[in-house]
């Protein structure tokens, strides 16, 4: 049964750790420029989340507990729910992503009340894992998404408390409100035991803490970040495929060999965002663009079957994902390259942002690049439910939830 708990926030006093806006700041694994975070404030959230110096765990699990003793958190005297939205800026257009703060029971996979969709590596989990055992706190929220989330959403809405606070930032604005009322948290409570949690962001942080647990059997719960899979704020976004080299032979076999199951068409535009779009709303397109190339081609299935058919040992709703057949059929069986491999041979890089992709194999700092449609909200919860896992960066959920709006301590 499926549990999500009032709880007793850790906030930023902000009397004493200045700024809302200073001390918060993105989860640590999207962070490319630790110094401007770290510059901003002594006390912005990155001084704890993210190495310092070398194996620092211990150093940051003390100053963790000396921001506490000085009061520069501060808890919560009373359990409550966190209604939180969260307004943001996409390509021009404005969104308003709807969602709540709650302590998420742990709970192992088998039970299929967690339900993840995403490859974790062994290494971040190892960096989680020590921080966490420093900190002993939930210090970066789960992105989690809910099905069927929106009767809970208004009983919250309803009931909301006095602002806690609303803070603006880089076309970013959280505001927090409280819910403390004992009849809407029992009834939000019902509600949650029948419904399944969906990881959206935090595979890798759900996974340490679940180890956590077993060593220190106290630490019963995590912060979650609580979504309606059917709110209208929920952006995903692709992560595009970059490569740093790659072998002429394998850009022939794309363009001949690929024709067994591909219409392959150059573009005369660069800005090819529309056909892309247009194209994969009835077939598997994607674009690829070479550095040494007059134009981007259009790679578009000639039949989906059978494109599909020739991936092996998955579910059909796997194999209808783009982001697999790319990773199984135009990299590894038409290319002959394998996409792990790559990676680890730092090699291949994934890019939210296609602007700046496009521009770095214009420069010729990438050869050439794969461009993709985003993963549909109903691929993620159709192949989580079959107990499967989607290849590597299938999804971005745009933008990542801000650490340090709140933290969670059992």
């Amino acid at each position: 049964m499926l549990e999500i708990s009032p709880f007793k926030g850790i906030f930023f006093n902000e009397k004493k750790a200045g700024r809302i806006s200073e001390l918060i700041a993105p989860p640590y694994d999207v962070i490319e420029d630790k110094k401007k975070w770290n510059s901003l404030s002594p006390y912005n959230i990155t001084h704890i989340t993210l190495s310092q110096r070398g194996n620092d765990y211990i150093e940051r699990g003390e100053k963790w507990k000396k921001w506490k003793k000085e009061r520069i958190v501060t808890k919560e005297d009373s359990s409550s729910y966190y209604l939180c939205y969260h307004h943001f800026f996409y390509e021009g257009k404005e969104f308003t992503r709807k969602g709540f703060f709650g302590a998420v029971k742990l709970s192992e996979y088998e039970k299929r009340e967690i339900m993840p969709h995403e490859e974790t590596l062994a290494s971040p989990k190892e960096d989680r894992y020590k921080l966490l055992k420093t900190t002993k706190s939930s210090l970066e929220p789960i992105f989690f998404l809910l099905p069927g989330g929106e009767e809970i959403m208004r009983i919250l809405e309803k009931n909301k408390e006095e602002r806690i606070f609303s803070v603006s930032f880089d076309n970013n604005r959280y505001i927090l409100w409280r819910i403390s009322n004992r009849d809407a948290i029992e009834k939000i409570s019902s509600l949650i035991s029948s419904k399944k949690l969906y990881i959206a962001d935090g595979h890798h942080r759900y996974e340490t803490s679940l180890i956590y647990k077993k060593e220190n059997p106290s630490f019963t719960h995590v912060l979650g970040y609580i979504v309606p899979m059917e709110d209208r704020g929920v952006v995903i976004l692709p992560a595009h495929r970059v490569l740093k080299s790659i072998p002429e032979n394998s850009i022939d076999k794309l363009l001949t060999k690929g024709k067994k199951w591909f219409n392959i068409l150059p573009l005369d535009s660069f800005s090819f965002y529309e056909t892309l779009e247009k194209e994969g709303e009835k077939h598997h397109a994607f674009i690829f663009l070479n550095k040494e190339g007059r134009y981007p081609y259009l790679l578009k299935s000639i039949n989906e079957k059978k494109v599909e058919k020739e991936i092996l040992e998955h579910s059909p709703a796997w194999k209808r994902l783009d982001v697999s057949v790319l990773h199984s059929l135009i990299l590894h069986e038409i290319m002959g390259m394998e996409e792990k491999e790559l990676e680890e041979r730092g090699l291949l890089f994934y890019m939210v942002d296609r602007e700046k992709a496009i521009e770095l194999i214009n420069r010729g700092e990438f050869e050439g690049g794969f461009f993709l449609n985003p993963t549909k909200i109903e691929e993620i919860k159709i192949v989580a439910d079959r107990g499967e896992k989607m290849p590597g960066k299938a999804t971005y959920f745009y933008p990542k939830v801000h650490s340090g709006l709140i933290i969670y301590e059992p």
